[in-house]
């Protein structure tokens, strides 16, 4: 089968990357920027402009800061190793590669997979993730979970708080595709009676 993984949200802690960025180079406290509530946190939560979220996310990228600072999700890199070792095809795709300087992103990207030893088939850089055939996949964004599931993806939704409303909203039977860790959504793969490609 062929398993396409989120980074941001899902394996890589962008969020974290981020509040410190704004608290070393802003001088920011980091008590008044908590976990994110909402979708676009920066301006609903924290209060800044749009403008001024847009100009710290380039900045932590031009530094090299953004994408290659912080640890792995629990279980990520080890979830990775193990839908690789039992056949399944890993394809990592996220949106980020829009921002910074032309090739930095990916750059980063690749470079911190490589520094945690993160297994994976393939990998692209795309905001509709639905362009990318895949039979399951793991998300955080509850727009992209439903746009995935419409395509008749096997989508789940990495739990976080901003994304809590998801299945009460549309249809409450979408809460048995919600994982609350990565481990849990491999786990679900490895149990099911797919044949792996």
């Amino acid at each position: 089968m062929i398993v396409g993984v989120d980074l941001d949200g899902v394996g890589y802690r962008f969020d974290d990357a981020l509040r410190l960025w704004a608290h070393m180079t802003y001088d920011i406290p980091l008590a008044s920027m908590g976990e994110p509530e909402v979708w676009d946190y920066p301006v609903h939560q924290y209060g800044w402009t749009q403008q001024e979220f847009y100009d710290r996310f380039n900045e932590a990228i031009e530094a090299g800061f953004m994408f290659s600072y912080g640890t792995p999700y629990d279980g990520f890199v080890e979830g990775l190793h193990a839908l690789r070792d039992a056949g399944h095809f890993v394809h990592i795709v996220t949106a980020r590669g829009h921002a910074g300087p032309p090739g930095m992103v990916v750059a980063l990207t690749a470079q911190w997979l490589a520094e945690w030893g993160a297994p994976y088939d393939a990998i692209t850089f795309c905001k509709d993730k639905t362009a990318v055939r895949t039979d399951y996949f793991i998300e955080d964004k509850a727009e992209t979970f439903h746009a995935l599931r419409a395509a008749g993806v096997q989508c789940f939704l990495q739990d976080r708080r901003y994304n809590r409303n998801v299945g009460a909203w549309q249809d409450p039977t979408l809460d048995a595709y919600r994982v609350f860790c990565f481990t849990q959504f491999v786990e679900t793969i490895l149990n099911s009676k797919e044949i792996a490609l």
